[in-house]
């Protein structure tokens, strides 16, 4: 899935109180960041009330992004640090929870929905970094400003995180893995 693209007028109605406009912004993004945060939570019902915090911070926040930067980079920011900061909260240990990305709730295709479930079994720095990179299409430097970390960090992320998901299709699905790659 390639990042959205947004019209900055939206931001510009929204940052003046449009309310309209703003719903436009979360209709545009919902998905991406739903799939950002349930990467990092892993169980789709504390993602969607990370998203839900995460929307909020965005609104009451509105007025400090620049035109100058790109949005998508600015709000993956928020809910990466909204999800993150859960995570802290959350005292007891995660469990990889298989009901994310279920095929009948989300109506999505079977190779999607094997390449999310290979994503949710992953580390979670691995996992977020392919999504931002390969589902989001942001570049190593955006991914830098959406997740903080030093660009060794996300280069290493990303070549080990290519070759768990490998491992995790051909776990789940096998020799059929390979039609996936």
């Amino acid at each position: 899935m390639k990042s959205p693209k947004l019209d900055i007028s939206l931001v510009n109605k929204a940052k003046e109180g449009d309310t309209i406009a703003f719903r436009a912004i979360v209709e545009t993004y919902k998905d991406p960041s739903l799939s950002l945060a349930c990467s990092i939570m892993k169980n789709e019902q504390e993602a969607e009330d990370v998203l839900q915090e995460a929307f909020i911070k965005v609104y009451k926040s509105l007025s400090s992004f620049r035109a100058d930067a790109n949005f998508a980079t600015w709000l993956f920011r928020i809910v990466v640090n909204t999800s993150n900061s859960a995570l802290r909260k959350r005292r007891w240990k995660i469990e990889v929870k298989e009901e994310c990305y279920q095929p009948d709730e989300m109506k999505i295709s079977d190779q999607n929905f094997y390449v999310n479930k290979a994503l949710l079994r992953m580390k979670k720095d691995e996992s977020l970094t392919l999504r931002l990179h390969y589902l989001n299409e942001l570049s190593i430097q955006e991914i830098q400003e959406v997740t903080g970390h030093g660009m060794s960090k996300i280069k290493m992320d990303l070549s080990r995180g290519r070759n768990n998901f490998k491992k995790e299709l051909q776990k789940l699905l096998g020799n059929e893995s390979y039609e996936l790659l």
